[in-house]
């Protein structure tokens, strides 16, 4: 399952090279100094988001009692790199939908069905 989450934050890396959307730091005249070293890589999607709500949609499918701690773990995530000043809010969005997405056909690939 790990390498099928890693295919998330690979495929939000694929799309950085082909968008090239700057970040914030770099596309606002102004914009006040990020609290993290400025990733170099392009801005969307959110690879950290991707993955982030990847593993909490797959484990939300395998381990459904840690569904809700996930989630809030990968709102945390996407909230803080829009905090820290390295995504713009639709970075993150897009990064936890295709996370999401690739995290639940992960889970439901490998997970066995029902008897």
């Amino acid at each position: 399952m790990a390498l099928g989450l890693a295919g998330a934050w690979g495929i939000a890396e694929l799309l950085k090279l082909l968008i090239r959307r700057p970040r914030p730091f770099d596309a606002i005249a102004g914009a006040p100094d990020t609290l993290l070293a400025h990733p170099a890589s392009f801005s969307f999607p959110s690879g950290d988001a991707a993955l982030a709500f990847g593993a909490a949609a797959a484990l939300g499918i395998v381990a459904p009692r840690y569904r809700a701690f996930a989630l809030l773990f990968a709102l945390a995530v996407a909230v803080s790199r829009v905090l820290a000043g390295v995504h713009y809010p639709s970075d993150v969005l897009a990064g936890a939908i295709l996370g999401s997405v690739v995290g639940r056909v992960v889970a439901r690939a490998e997970t066995p069905p029902a008897s």
